[in-house]
């Protein structure tokens, strides 16, 4: 029984391993060359649309423009007529660029997404971990506790599995969110020129709030995984028939696992609330 025990815990572990690899090298690879490959004929489809949105925009500020130059004469009014045509020169510049911002934007997220993964994580002591099962059920009786700590373990395993599960989709969801951005980017980059329906940054923040999450995402993956690793290993050598200190790393364990799963809702919500997007 103490072998089908370490088992479970070896493959949970494998999960936790595999999934921060998977979202290391997902970062490490470049979201970013997808995006603008698969999202830039979108895109530029839209871009019409962005540009229709930049000539009203435009023909507002020129017609607040008239009534402000009405009363200035000189180069004063030259300089103002010169400032509404430089902002509206470099909005076109960031409609014609949207793609390559949005890929800028991506990247910083995806190098934040590196820089943690690259962080390691101790592992766990599995010999020392069996014979402290070993010790907490010494004889042939206990047969029955450790079958009780395999059915708890194994609860613990699946709330865990089903947390990670849940992150692993967040993750894959976030990737179709940054695309779908990158691909309408061109509507909201376009008001960048409108006093009053000006959306940009506010899409500028969101679009890297979606990029910061799965450095969150994976973070947290970090977090849990050397909290499990702490438990597990801080139970040192157990005395013969200590199965209380067992027992009780096992429900700090399977707390942590419910801590997880909810923790794994809460990242978009910490995303946005970091780059103070709406």
């Amino acid at each position: 029984m103490q072998d089908q025990i370490i088992a479970l815990f070896e493959m949970f572990f494998d999960c936790l391993t595999s999934l921060d690899t998977t979202f290391t090298s997902a970062a490490g690879a470049g979201a970013e060359s997808t995006l603008v490959t698969v999202m830039g004929t979108f895109a530029t489809a839209i871009k019409p649309v962005g540009y229709s949105l930049l000539a009203l925009f435009a023909l507002l500020e020129f017609a607040q423009l008239s009534e402000r130059v009405g009363n200035v004469t000189g180069f004063m009014g030259t300089g103002l007529v010169i400032e509404v045509l430089i902002k509206l020169i470099l909005c076109k510049i960031v409609v014609d660029n949207s793609t390559q911002i949005c890929t800028f934007v991506v990247g910083v997220g995806d190098n934040i997404t590196s820089l943690i993964g690259s962080q390691s994580i101790a592992s766990v002591d599995f010999e020392q971990f069996k014979q402290n099962i070993i010790s907490a059920f010494p004889d042939w009786w206990d047969i029955f506790g450790q079958l009780a700590f395999f059915i708890i373990s194994a609860l613990f395993i699946i709330l865990s599995c089903i947390a990670l599960l849940f992150v692993e989709v967040i993750y894959a969801a976030r990737y179709v969110e940054l695309f779908v951005y990158t691909a309408v980017s061109p509507i909201p980059l376009s008001t960048c020129l409108s006093k009053h329906f000006n959306v940009a940054p506010n899409f500028i923040k969101n679009l890297f709030a979606v990029a910061l999450q799965g450095a969150l995402l994976l973070l947290i993956i970090k977090i849990f995984n050397l909290i499990f690793t702490f438990n597990i290993n801080s139970l040192g050598t157990l005395a013969t028939n200590d199965w209380g200190a067992i027992w009780s790393m096992l429900w700090t364990l399977l707390f942590n696992a419910i801590l997880l799963l909810v923790t794994s809702f809460q990242t978009q919500k910490w995303s946005k609330s970091i780059c103070h997007a709406m």
